[in-house]
């Protein structure tokens, strides 16, 4: 590696170490997430939850080994062009490697088994475990207090983004400086251009009735040729829109009628209400879509459902 303050190499800037950092910290998250979804059908399941430190020191310490220690860089800034250096060393020394590895590895494992180990020197130790706690909080409180002045240090300077790279001494810098951080015109256009568009959709899609849409769709097919709508509507849509005519003239809780079915969720209905067009509705369901949508139509006929009340079911005598 070429010596970092000769020719051919840069200070990285400030946001792209910030991205670097924000880059590895996405990487751990995914390798977190994938390896807790291949782990989570082993049998019995609470150790997973309970060996979760132990899980997360053991693949910090696997990426600690394929980039800090391979290459002198994380992952993230190998990403952007970025690698570790020292002033008076050509790269990352040795040593510096291994005290990062224990820093990120075997110091986070310890922030993650606070509480275990605390009480563990508790009983072990003659420390009182009221001093003891004191003592850990003081320290957490110390070490985030020195992490923010050190962020704010960095913002003015340029150099140490994180408490760690300042304790060991280690610099940033670009690992070839012909390499530039430039994004085309055509990648910021169409970011732009979906960016707004999606804000559009944020703005446009509460003002739309889905249930007026898919009524009016339905309605469009009732005039089509019926091997269109075989291919279009699902059986169960198919005999619901048959079946629509016929419920306005004998309602579904008539005597001697079928099991009483929900417009709406097409379920056997809980609580059955009726809104006056002669379908029955579930309590819940007819509640919320009239709460939710004030022009709510009845996903059977269309009528404007504006209030509804409880069906008075039918029973034969005995």
């Amino acid at each position: 590696m070429a010596n970092p303050h000769g020719q051919g190499n840069t200070t990285a800037l400030r946001v792209v170490q910030l991205d670097a950092s924000e880059l590895d910290s996405a990487l751990v998250l995914t390798l977190r997430q994938q390896l807790v979804f291949a782990l989570r059908h082993f049998e019995p399941g609470w150790w997973l939850s309970r060996l979760q430190p132990e899980l997360n020191a053991l693949l910090r310490a696997v990426i600690w080994k394929h980039s800090i220690y391979a290459t002198s860089s994380t992952f993230g800034q190998g990403m952007l062009n970025l690698t570790y250096s020292q002033a008076n060393s050509d790269g990352m020394p040795l040593r510096s490697k291994v005290a990062h590895g224990l820093a990120s590895v075997l110091g986070q494992w310890v922030v993650e088994r606070q509480a275990a180990l605390t009480g563990f020197l508790t009983r072990h130790c003659s420390v009182p475990a009221d001093t003891l706690q004191r003592s850990v909080r003081a320290a957490v409180a110390a070490v985030r207090l020195a992490s923010f002045i050190n962020i704010l240090v960095f913002l003015q300077r340029g150099q140490h983004s994180t408490l760690l790279e300042r304790v060991l001494g280690l610099r940033t810098y670009f690992f070839r400086s012909d390499l530039r951080r430039q994004v085309g015109f055509d990648f910021l256009n169409r970011e732009l251009l979906w960016h707004t568009f999606g804000e559009f959709l944020l703005f446009l899609l509460p003002m739309v009735s889905v249930q007026r849409l898919k009524h009016a769709f339905k309605s469009a097919l009732a005039y089509t040729p019926s091997a269109l709508r075989h291919y279009v509507l699902s059986d169960a849509e198919q005999s619901s829109s048959a079946s629509a005519g016929a419920s306005t003239s004998r309602p579904a809780w008539a005597a001697g009628a079928a099991p009483l079915e929900c417009a709406i969720c097409e379920q056997l209905a809980t609580c059955p209400y009726t809104a006056g067009c002669g379908h029955c509705f579930c309590h819940y369901c007819i509640t919320a879509n009239t709460q939710g949508d004030e022009f709510y139509l009845c996903p059977r006929c269309g009528g404007h459902i504006t209030s509804s009340w409880p069906v008075a079911v039918e029973t034969a005598p005995t």
